[in-house]
């Protein structure tokens, strides 16, 4: 019985690792029309917009967009152009592919680098946002995690692919 509950928590674990991005992504979703419909109502009641939820919807775009490609990328749903790749040889098709790969890991290891960058100026610098007055490295902080995120889902997913 135990061994069987164990198990049943251990699946919904992985089941979450491995839908991290689509869960993640509902929930930074479902709170940004929130944000929205907040910022209505206060346009509407007090004729007056709430700033602080500019800020975050702002922030959260950046942050669901990486979300999407890591998501993407995961489930090989990534934007190609099928129309010219698929009348390729096969030789030729697993070029492109190893080159998109390649560039792939390119721009989001430069991608992972510089906002390590950005991340330690922001911080040294105790730079704060303009609404909600929070460090700004928060904010920050989750490009060079969600980089590293893309990478291991372009490298799982050369390794599926193959």
């Amino acid at each position: 019985m135990l061994k069987k509950i164990l198990q049943s928590k251990k699946d919904k674990a992985l089941w979450f690792l491995n839908n991290i991005e689509e869960v993640s992504g509902a929930v930074i979703l479902l709170l940004m029309v929130l944000l929205a419909f907040l910022n209505v109502l206060a346009r509407y009641l007090i004729h007056y917009p709430l700033a602080f939820t500019e800020e975050l919807e702002t922030n959260a775009f950046v942050i669901i967009t990486l979300l999407g490609i890591s998501a993407g990328i995961k489930r090989n749903t990534h934007i190609r152009i099928l129309f010219l790749v698929n009348r390729l040889p096969p030789v030729l098709r697993k070029l492109l592919e190893f080159v998109a790969v390649f560039l792939s890991l390119a721009l989001f290891s430069t991608l992972f680098y510089e906002s390590l960058g950005q991340l330690s100026n922001e911080i040294e610098l105790q730079i704060t946002s303009s609404s909600l007055n929070l460090p700004e490295w928060i904010y920050i902080a989750f490009i060079p995690v969600l980089s590293l995120l893309i990478i291991f889902r372009i490298i799982q997913s050369a390794f599926h692919s193959n």
